[in-house]
């Protein structure tokens, strides 16, 4: 995402953005094929990518706990339509999932899809919400990314554009909008997107009233002169 706002707000860097594209894409496809069965720690990375496609035993386990943990939320759901469920209640299970409770004492109350949580939660007038908030989010920063001056605020404005949506993707998964620190960075960063056209304007102003180095020897040459009684008289009247 953050390539992708680049590549479309600094036109003079596309070229480079685009070697930088094929570089990483080539190094980390060699990387992921030479590292893909290491057990040393410099080939987790590499580990962790392939087992999105092919799973572990273990992988395998936890995804399919994911998969019945999405379809209790989905019925439990089904079962408060309009409402939701609200907070302080244990979802429903029509498929009982793995007991945990030794692990995680909330492994009823709080899932790893945190965006189906909020839907459970809060129905779907509060998810409609949540997903206004998001987009308008998202919107509101690609449009002032657009729309800055300073490459410094629009480096940070695109940041949190990414952010956005890394967050949107890690909840989906696990329990990212459940850790408060999570939220309350998420929550700042928002913040301060709204304040970056006010910031940008206040910069540009003191640039355009900030006296140059040039102006400054003009006006020092002028008093000079006029002290020295060299200043001359403009000659738009007739001499008498």
């Amino acid at each position: 995402m953050a390539w992708t706002l680049i590549f479309l707000c600094k036109p003079r860097a596309r070229t480079r953005l685009l070697v930088l594209l094929l570089v990483t894409c080539t190094l980390g496809s060699a990387y992921v094929a030479a590292f893909a069965n290491s057990q040393a720690g410099i080939g987790a990375p590499a580990r962790s990518i392939v087992s999105v496609f092919y799973p572990s035993r273990q992988d395998a386990s936890s995804n399919l706990y994911r998969q019945i943990e999405d379809a209790d939320l989905k019925y439990t759901v089904k079962q408060n339509p309009l409402l939701g469920m609200g907070f302080g209640k244990r979802f429903l299970q029509p498929t009982i999932l793995p007991n945990i409770i030794q692990d995680d004492p909330y492994y009823l109350y709080i899932p790893h899809n945190t965006i189906y949580w909020v839907w459970m939660r809060l129905g779907p007038f509060g998810f409609l919400i949540f997903w206004y908030l998001i987009g308008a989010l998202i919107v509101r920063g690609t449009i002032t990314t657009r729309q800055l001056k300073d490459p410094y605020l629009q480096l940070v404005a695109i940041y949190i554009i990414s952010v956005t949506f890394m967050e949107i993707i890690v909840a989906y998964a696990d329990y990212q909008l459940f850790f408060y620190r999570n939220v309350i960075y998420f929550g700042i960063l928002a913040g301060i997107l709204m304040r970056l056209p006010s910031i940008d304007k206040q910069e540009s102003q003191s640039i355009r009233t900030t006296p140059t180095q040039d102006s400054f020897t003009t006006k020092s040459e002028i008093t000079h002169a006029s002290a020295n009684g060299n200043s001359q008289p403009t000659t738009s009247g007739r001499r008498s």
